[in-house]
């Protein structure tokens, strides 16, 4: 669903207010606030991505890092048998594992 801001919004009408979506069965609110805000993005929160195969981590791994900022390289660390923790160039923070 979409819902974006209305003509009481003035500069801000006709621009997304809020959008619900959903991948892989997971919902995801987003919201986009006006206000100005002097704090960015952190890797406080993570999407966890869970991979089904090498091949599928590897492709995520490389897309995600190009123009990104690799926070812990793909690996094993004990706990899966592949991992990776990326932020992207959106500054998103994602955690990929294969186990």
């Amino acid at each position: 669903s979409l819902s974006v801001y209305g003509e009481e919004s003035n500069e801000l009408q006709g621009l997304v207010e809020q959008a619900l979506l959903a991948l892989g069965g997971q919902e995801f609110l987003i919201i986009d606030s006006p206000v100005q805000h002097d704090f960015k993005m952190t890797p406080a929160i993570s999407l966890f991505v869970e991979c089904k195969s090498k091949k599928e981590i590897e492709t995520y791994y490389d897309l995600l890092k190009d123009d990104g900022k690799t926070l812990m390289k793909l690996g094993n660390y004990g706990f899966g048998e592949l991992y990776a923790w990326i932020e992207d160039q959106f500054g998103v923070s994602w955690q990929l594992i294969l186990s």
